[in-house]
């Protein structure tokens, strides 16, 4: 999975299990991350408009319980304009939502960026204010179904491909979301149990980066076969489902 998707993932289960139960907020960064900096909206003082900004998740989460957070929720498209992008930082549109109690909206956006030195990435999350936000809060379906019928499909086509490695993926994927097998790298979300097998499995089925991904030597192998148009419609539906279920694991409870 596409590590900013992943920390957007982490940031949302982390404080959604925090205002549920009251407790502390758990979030630990990633290897390869050297600094989080989360920049809210410029306050007003008596001299000027000064914007806070805090480093460290725990920081923004009790920044963000100053400001009467209710609730938040994780969104990302259900479709990406080229697919063969997303494996770059930056690619994949994702976002929190944070929902206050006098009724704002606010949302934030990450910006990705590589320090060559340190070999480590600076993450800057910006806050904004949803003007006019539809009213209600986002509701997500259980698509376990509709998950386990394209894992299906575009295993069958990976074979018939001779994308062997790639099937064996998918069908690990399907195995994980019918609760016949464990993931072997269980991620440290603090989802609850009822939702854990689905957000593995979305991962695990998360086959979309760069060199050596689903993106790169399948479309060939596909085209050669005259199964370029299947590839296409298979690819676009396996990533619609994937972020169906990462969003009703993450969000949903």
């Amino acid at each position: 999975m596409n590590g900013e998707l992943f920390q957007i993932c982490k940031l949302t289960a982390a404080t959604k299990k925090a205002l549920a139960q009251g407790g502390e907020f758990l979030f630990a960064p990633g290897q390869y991350e050297n600094r989080i900096e989360f920049q809210f909206l410029p306050m007003n003082t008596l001299s000027a408009q000064e914007a806070e900004c805090v480093y460290h998740p725990a920081d923004w989460f009790e920044k963000c319980k100053q400001q009467d957070l209710e609730d938040i929720k994780m969104m990302i498209p259900l479709k990406a304009e080229n697919r063969k992008v997303l494996g770059f930082a930056n690619t994949s549109r994702a976002s929190i939502l944070t929902f206050l109690k006098n009724g704002e909206v606010h949302y934030w956006v990450a910006h990705w960026e590589f320090d060559s030195k340190l070999r480590l990435w600076n993450i800057v999350y910006k806050e904004s204010v949803w003007e006019n936000a539809p009213q209600g809060r986002p509701q997500f379906a259980d698509n376990t179904k509709e998950f386990l019928a394209v894992l299906g499909r575009i295993g069958e086509l990976a074979n018939k491909i001779g994308a062997h490695y790639f099937g064996k993926i998918f069908r690990e994927a399907a195995s994980i979301l019918r609760k016949e097998q464990k993931p072997k790298g269980v991620s440290e979300l603090p989802l609850p149990e009822a939702y854990r097998h689905i957000f593995e499995a979305a991962a695990r089925a998360d086959v979309f980066g760069a060199m050596g991904s689903w993106n790169d030597d399948p479309a060939y192998m596909a085209h050669e076969k005259g199964l370029e148009e299947e590839y296409n419609r298979l690819s676009d539906e396996l990533l619609k489902q994937i972020r169906q279920a990462v969003l009703f694991a993450v969000n949903q409870w």
